[in-house]
């Protein structure tokens, strides 16, 4: 499956971040259960990264060195047969009692580009919220079928040059 068929759908909620789940006015959020992934520990990042994108969901999380990395690598492991590639990521400092989410929203942005969460999803973006409120909003590579795929005919990939010299 490619990303340009999977829609957006909401947001699921690593095991770290189920407390922010309410915080999420207005979305649906999803806990890791309800999108196929036995919950345990040491569930791998991995298929947290695939079962999220494949429902079309955003994954929110505490874990961000792990998210970051499996991200990428995510994006590596990618064939022309099947995608492994993320749908995007929020990334919150350990302890955060709530999110400011409709704030979130409106504040989105992409290199002074106005985003939305959409576009996070198909552009496998990550929204990584600082503990003084800042939201910084970073690329994450994309896996070359994407591009080859995908990129070229989109609009919204065009105007926030996704995998345009990434």
């Amino acid at each position: 499956m490619t990303m340009s068929i999977i829609k957006f759908w909401d947001f699921v909620c690593d095991e770290d971040s189920l407390h922010l789940a309410e915080s999420l006015t207005g979305a649906r959020v999803f806990t890791l259960a309800e999108i196929g992934i036995t919950v345990g520990r040491g569930t791998p990042d991995a298929a947290v990264v695939q079962h999220a994108r494949d429902a079309g969901c955003i994954v929110l999380t505490g874990n961000k060195s792990d998210f970051v990395r499996e991200m990428r690598l995510a994006a590596q492991r990618c064939t022309p047969a099947e995608c492994f590639e993320g749908g995007g990521m929020i990334t919150v400092p350990s302890g955060l009692e709530r999110l400011a989410f409709a704030k979130m929203t409106r504040n989105l942005r992409l290199d002074g580009e106005k985003i939305d969460w959409e576009d996070v999803f198909l552009c496998n973006l990550h929204v990584d919220i600082h503990r003084s409120g800042v939201i910084v909003v970073k690329r994450l590579p994309v896996c070359e079928f994407f591009v080859k795929n995908h990129v070229v005919d989109c609009e919204v990939c065009q105007r926030l040059k996704i995998g345009i010299g990434a």
